[in-house]
């Protein structure tokens, strides 16, 4: 699977769940918060459609898509005063994804304002403060999963490299190796060829100059050394 195909299905998989989520958190607003006025319900239905789009792009986006949704649960608690139980939860899984990218300074920024975000959802909402207190420990061991998993990332990625330079060392050092077998093998060929050469050399000196004072015994010690070529290859 290629980088643009697996960023295609996860596009679509994130696309897939916020319909779900709008599909959720729509309905729980239209049918179970007849508490609250039609105009409430209408801008908190617009609000809760941002939160599902932030949702769509928490793969592509994730650290203004976990700003924008904060800042949408908030308003939706805080100005509109339409609570729910399904929307905000958005927000946690937005905040785990990410804490999975973003670097230390912005990563903390985002666990300080999701707990302040949580803090004034419940306040304004005058709920149970054990109930808030839960839910921030809820969220920030989203918090702390996210940056384990960019941990182990990291780890896996600096394993990774270490193998690759492990493997390229290697191959550097098998052709070094190499080199260093052909130069020598080249230096053999090339001595023996010289050692041939100077043999060859001296023998033909030799005979040159045993040919110039003793035609007869050198003429003697060619047929001795032919009869003894043929005595071998008779031998074989």
């Amino acid at each position: 699977m290629t980088a643009s195909t697996s960023a295609r299905t996860t596009f679509g998989s994130d696309v897939a769940f916020a319909a779900v989520y709008a599909a959720l958190t729509q309905v729980e607003l239209w049918v179970f918060r007849s508490d609250v006025s039609n105009g409430q319900q209408l801008a908190a239905s617009v609000l809760i459609a941002l939160m599902a789009v932030t949702l769509a792009f928490r793969s592509r986006a994730p650290v203004p898509a976990y700003f924008v949704n904060g800042v949408a649960v908030v308003v939706t608690s805080a100005v509109v005063g339409v609570p729910g139980d399904v929307y905000p939860f958005g927000n946690i899984v937005l905040l785990y994804t990410m804490a999975t990218v973003a670097s230390t300074g912005v990563a903390v920024l985002g666990l300080a304002t999701g707990l302040a975000g949580v803090a004034v959802y419940f306040g304004s909402l005058s709920e149970e403060p054990v109930l808030g207190a839960f839910t921030m420990i809820l969220w920030a061991l989203a918090w702390a999963a996210g940056r384990a998993s960019l941990t182990r990332r990291i780890q896996v990625a600096v394993e990774h490299e270490r193998g690759l330079s492990l493997a390229a060392a290697e191959a550097q050092e098998a052709r070094l190796a190499l080199e260093a077998q052909r130069r020598r093998m080249t230096r053999e060929i090339h001595d023996l060829v010289g050692h041939t050469l100077n043999v060859m050399v001296v023998h033909a000196g030799a005979g040159r100059r045993a040919v110039g004072t003793d035609p007869g015994g050198a003429r003697g010690a060619g047929d001795h050394r032919t009869r003894r070529t043929d005595g071998a290859g008779g031998a074989r």
